[in-house]
């Protein structure tokens, strides 16, 4: 289904890839001092299959992100905030005492994704932040806090979480703020013999006038867009990810039995309000996977939910930790179609897609892997028998 293509060295952290490349920062070592820190050199670069584009030396503590074909850079080692073309050229470039931080506002799978940005403005009044547009329009001054990174777009509505405790709904067309949501009710929960506050962990979707919001206690609620009043709640939810096509929310649950693995998949029914569990532990097994990494960037394109795995089995020299592998879920059929295994290294970061390509980071390895689309079509007979390398 997928094969890899390519890899990327010396790649740190974020990336962020569109139709013909991808943008990430390289480290290069200028200068190895053993018993201190080593002399690197950091510079974005943004990678085709014809060539390179360098944008500079870059404050590592700010990512690029891309609207269409513009790319924001939030400061470069100057304290510039500067926002190139595709190309390589300067479009637009400040420094003025100010700080700019960008951060991609997505929207469901189907929806809206990298047309507008959150805008972290700093200067000696304090932080303010904005949704801005391609061309730095401001769309909506926010008049509140912001929980950093936590801004949604479903359709007409941003819902935007002031704390990990409280989010807030606007209308876009209209810019009007819709309501206020609390979930400190939901009050404390145990984990691994810790009490902790429940918190927001992710919005998963937005489905018939209704959006839903993972919270840190594992419990899936539903809210009214109209009144942010919550009209639902199901227990058990973990992991989850939004299948529009189907109008459903499926989560995935790995559970610990005396010596034996679990793993369950919890299905809620968006229409019936129903929620329905199935045993996949056998399932799993044969397939070597232990359990899924799955968060609000987990990709969903067309039929297929692309994700990290971990393996039941530890390589024996424990140089990476347990092993790991990359996979494409059918939310139709509910099976695996591709697996990929990783001999060497581990997937450190969540999938993107983009076309007919993925990318992904070995964290281990910091190298960044490309896999693109292949004609071959592995069934799930075979993807028990072959591992592609």
């Amino acid at each position: 289904m997928y094969r890899l293509i390519r890899r990327i060295d010396n790649v740190k952290s974020k990336f962020q890839v569109f139709r013909s490349g991808v943008i990430c920062q390289i480290e290069i070592l200028i200068e190895e001092r053993p018993g201190k820190a080593d002399d690197i050199f950091r510079e974005k670069q943004l990678i085709m299959d014809d060539k390179i584009i360098v944008y500079g030396d870059t404050d590592t503590s700010y990512e690029a992100e891309i609207i269409e074909d513009q790319v924001f850079i939030g400061a470069d080692i100057n304290n510039n905030n500067v926002v190139f073309n595709l190309k390589g050229e300067i479009l637009v470039k400040k420094n003025e005492g100010e700080s700019y931080v960008f951060y991609e506002i997505y929207g469901d799978q189907l929806g809206i994704d990298k047309k507008y940005l959150l805008r972290l403005f700093i200067d000696n009044n304090g932080r303010r932040f904005d949704v801005i547009d391609k061309d730095m329009n401001v769309i909506l001054h926010l008049d509140h806090p912001v929980w950093w990174g936590a801004v949604v777009m479903f359709d007409e509505y941003f819902i935007i979480c002031q704390t990990q405790k409280s989010f807030t709904a606007y209308h876009f067309p209209n810019k009007t703020r819709l309501w206020d949501c609390d979930i400190s009710h939901f009050g404390t929960y145990i984990s691994y013999s810790a009490e902790l506050e429940t918190k927001v962990s992710y919005f998963v979707g937005y489905y018939a006038q209704s959006i839903y919001v993972l919270l840190t206690n594992e419990t899936l609620i539903e809210i009214d867009i109209h009144t942010g009043k919550i009209t639902y709640q199901w227990n058990e939810m973990r992991s989850c990810v939004f299948d529009k096509n189907r109008g459903r929310i499926v989560g995935f649950k790995l559970l610990s039995s005396g010596r034996d693995l679990l793993n369950k998949r919890y299905t809620v029914n968006l229409d019936t309000k129903e929620q329905h569990v199935d045993d996949i532990s056998e399932y799993f097994i044969g397939l070597d996977i232990r359990e899924l990494e799955i968060n609000r960037e987990t990709p969903i394109i067309g039929e297929h939910m692309f994700c990290v795995f971990r393996t039941r089995k530890t390589p024996m020299d424990w140089n990476y930790g347990p092993k790991s592998g990359l996979m494409a879920y059918n939310l139709q059929t509910d099976k695996v179609d591709w697996q990929y295994f990783v001999e060497e290294g581990t997937f450190a970061s969540y999938p993107k897609v983009a076309g007919d390509r993925i990318y992904i980071l070995n964290g281990s390895l910091h190298e960044l892997w490309i896999f693109e689309k292949s004609k071959t079509s592995y069934t799930q007979t075979n993807i028990n028998k072959k591992r592609v390398k």
